[in-house]
C-alpha cells in the first residue's frame, strides 16, 4: 500500500532497539564482511598494489643521485549504498486483544528484522561460498572429504588456505568461517580428537578455544543460519544458508584507507532502523524495517575456500 499523506507517521525508539538487539547469534555475515560507516551513498575505494615491498638498489655512490622509486594507487571501484526494506500491517485488533507475552508490535518488529538479515546473511555466503567468486579455492572428493576419517586431512586442507592467503594477499589468515555441518564432522574426525587426550569430547567451545594452538587461527566463525526455501503458502521446508564449507579467510575489523581485507559492509548510519505509520482505513500500524548498505568483497584472495569439504 502507498503511503498515506493524512496518516500519523511515527518512530518508535523501543522498536528500533527491538530491532538493533535482535542479533541472532546465527548470523555471522556482518562479521565475514564487517560494517564500516561511511558518510555518503558512493564513493570510490583506493586500491594499494604491493610495490612497497619491492627489494630495491639502496646503495648510492660518492655523488651519484639517489635512486628514484614510485608507489600505484588505483582509484576506481565503488561502493554504491542500497536501500532495504520491508514492512508488515499490525492491526489494532491484534494489539487490543493480544494477552501476555504477545507483542504485536514487538513481534513484527522481530520477524521482519529476521527476514532482513537472513538476506543479508545469504548475500556474503553466496560470495564465499562460489567457487565462481573465489578464486582461490579447492573442491575436495570422495577419500579428501573431511567425512572420510581415514584419509581426510583437514590440517593440511587449512594449512594449504593460509599459505595461499599468504602468498596471493600477503596476509596471515587469522579466520576460519565453517558451516555448521562441516563443523560437526570436523569435530568427530581422530586428526582434531587426538589432539585432545583424555577430553570425553571435542565440544565446539573447545575447538574454539583452541583455535591458535590448532590452526594458528585466531577467531573461528560458524555458519548456522537457515532460511525457508518454499515458496509463500507451501509447506516450510529449512534450509542451510552455509553448508559443506570452510573458508581460510583474514578479515580486518576496523578497516582503514589502506585496507587488505576479504570484504566490508558499507553502511549510512547504525544499522536498521524502524519507522511506520497508521493506516486509517485498515485500522492498523505499519511497521517497517529499512537498512541501507553495499556488501562489498574487498580483496578475495585474502580467502581461501574450501568447497565441498565434507560429501
Amino acid at each position: 500500500m502507498p503511503f498515506d499523506p493524512g496518516s500519523t507517521y511515527y518512530k518508535s525508539k523501543v522498536l528500533t532497539n527491538v530491532s538493533l538487539a535482535f542479533k541472532n547469534e546465527d548470523y555471522i555475515g556482518e562479521r565475514v564482511f564487517p560494517i564500516i560507516q561511511v558518510k555518503k551513498d558512493t564513493a570510490q575505494i583506493a586500491t594499494y598494489t604491493m610495490g612497497n615491498l619491492r627489494i630495491e638498489k639502496t646503495l648510492r655512490a660518492i655523488g651519484a643521485a639517489t635512486k628514484e622509486v614510485n608507489h600505484a594507487v588505483s582509484i576506481g571501484d565503488h561502493y554504491v549504498l542500497e536501500d532495504h526494506a520491508l514492512k508488515e500491517l499490525v492491526p489494532i485488533e491484534l494489539v487490543e486483544n493480544a494477552d501476555d507475552p504477545v507483542k504485536p508490535r514487538v513481534d513484527a518488529t522481530e520477524s521482519v528484522t529476521d527476514m532482513m538479515l537472513v538476506a543479508k546473511e545469504k548475500a556474503v555466503a553466496d560470495v564465499i561460498q562460489a567457487t565462481g567468486s573465489m578464486t582461490r579455492n579447492t573442491t575436495l572428493t570422495n577419500t579428501d572429504q573431511w567425512n572420510d576419517y581415514e584419509n581426510s586431512d583437514p590440517f593440511g586442507d587449512i594449512a594449504t588456505g593460509k599459505n595461499s592467503t599468504r602468498a596471493y594477499a600477503g596476509k596471515k589468515a587469522n579466520t576460519l568461517i565453517i558451516a555448521y555441518d562441516t563443523l560437526e564432522t570436523l569435530l568427530n574426525h581422530p586428526d582434531v580428537v587426538d589432539r585432545f587426550p583424555g577430553a570425553p569430547m571435542v565440544s565446539y567451545d573447545l575447538l574454539a578455544k583452541n583455535i591458535g594452538r590448532l590452526f594458528g587461527l585466531k577467531e573461528m566463525m560458524v555458519g548456522e543460519a537457515q532460511y525457508n526455501s518454499a515458496d509463500e503458502g507451501a509447506a516450510d521446508v529449512l534450509a542451510d544458508i552455509w553448508t559443506k564449507t570452510a573458508v581460510v579467510a583474514y578479515i580486518e575489523k576496523k578497516g582503514t584507507l589502506k585496507s587488505r581485507t576479504l570484504g566490508f559492509t558499507y553502511q549510512k548510519k547504525a544499522p536498521r532502523k524502524v519507522d511506520g505509520w497508521k493506516d486509517h482505513d485498515r485500522k492498523g500500524d505499519w511497521i517497517r524495517v529499512s537498512d541501507k548498505f553495499d556488501q562489498k568483497a574487498i580483496d578475495l584472495n585474502c580467502g581461501y575456500l574450501i568447497y565441498a569439504a565434507i560429501a
